[in-house]
């Protein structure tokens, strides 16, 4: 039973939870940074490494914050695709998976990056994997019925694609 959600919705949101992610790295970035000139972050012996690390923290947020960019930018030109039961799976595809052992149904979107982000678009979690992951490496090229084993750390877990 493969759920109905809409993908522009589910991409709508992932973009809204990145830019909010992005506006809290920046942020931080901004406030580390002031924090690394500030004048109380002044050595005050040989060993007061304060500002050091304050320069370090700064430098790793900017790179996070320009990953985060880049990320923001790649889901704003990420171009919807139709899927029906004979497309092979690919990016922006949203696949209801089936896993009988656990009972369990999982919707995933097929994304470029922001793989593990969650939301919830009408009452559907929708989970964003990338074709890099262990699952996005699965379903990559799968079509709906196929099976698709994943080694996870609770053992191996046996999907079967029940929509895209």
């Amino acid at each position: 039973m493969a759920l109905e959600v809409d993908k522009r919705l589910v991409l709508d949101a992932a973009r809204v939870r990145m830019q909010a992610e992005l506006d809290v790295l920046i942020a931080s970035q901004k406030n580390t940074q002031a924090s690394a000139v500030h004048p109380e972050a002044k050595q005050e012996n040989s060993k007061d490494t304060r500002a050091i690390e304050a320069g370090y923290l700064a430098r790793g947020l900017a790179a996070r914050v320009e990953a985060q960019k880049s990320a923001v930018a790649t889901m704003g030109r990420l171009a919807l695709r139709v899927f029906d039961e004979e497309t092979p799976v690919g990016l922006s595809a949203l696949v209801t998976l089936w896993d009988e052992a656990s009972a369990r149904r999982q919707v995933c979107f097929l994304a470029p990056v922001g793989g593990g982000l969650k939301v919830d678009v009408g009452g559907v979690v929708v989970q964003l994997v990338t074709p890099l992951s262990p699952l996005g490496r699965g379903l990559v090229g799968r079509l709906v019925e196929d099976e698709v084993v994943i080694a996870a750390p609770g053992g191996r877990v046996r999907w079967l694609i029940e929509g895209v």
